[in-house]
């Protein structure tokens, strides 16, 4: 069964997360140093996440994804993903074969803000996308 394409942005979302972690780790010298607070595992796993209903603008959806836990609480995170149309996607790929394109993860739109109009513009462009409020 293909992965729901909402897996698959917050899949692309982890593991930027991950490499940047991962990048972080290293210091001037190429030496790998310890990334203590980041269980590296759990991060390279998508959250799990709600629709958010009513926060849907025209050709994104809404939702809300699990944060990493404040003060010993968990979060909710707010994030527009989308999809490129059909046909920017290869003739190649059948309505049962999960649609593959590139992904672009948008950290925020200034002031720690998601803008719908930043997924709608990578969408047009043939990317899924997904821009968080952070």
């Amino acid at each position: 069964m293909p992965a729901h394409p909402i897996r698959v942005i917050l899949r692309v979302l982890a593991a930027t997360v991950l490499w940047t972690v991962e990048m972080n780790a290293f210091s001037q010298e190429g030496v790998k140093v310890e990334t203590p607070g980041f269980d590296l595992e759990k991060l390279s796993k998508p959250p799990a996440f709600i629709a958010a209903d009513g926060l849907t603008e025209e050709g994104v959806h809404g939702i809300f994804y699990d944060g990493i836990p404040y003060r010993g609480k968990p979060t909710k995170v707010f994030a527009y993903y989308g999809l490129p149309s059909n046909e920017l996607v290869s003739e190649e790929q059948t309505s049962e074969a999960p649609r593959k394109c590139p992904g672009v993860v948008l950290i925020h739109g200034g002031g720690g803000t998601a803008f719908a109009e930043w997924v709608r513009l990578w969408n047009r462009r043939g990317y899924a996308a997904i821009a968080m409020d952070v």
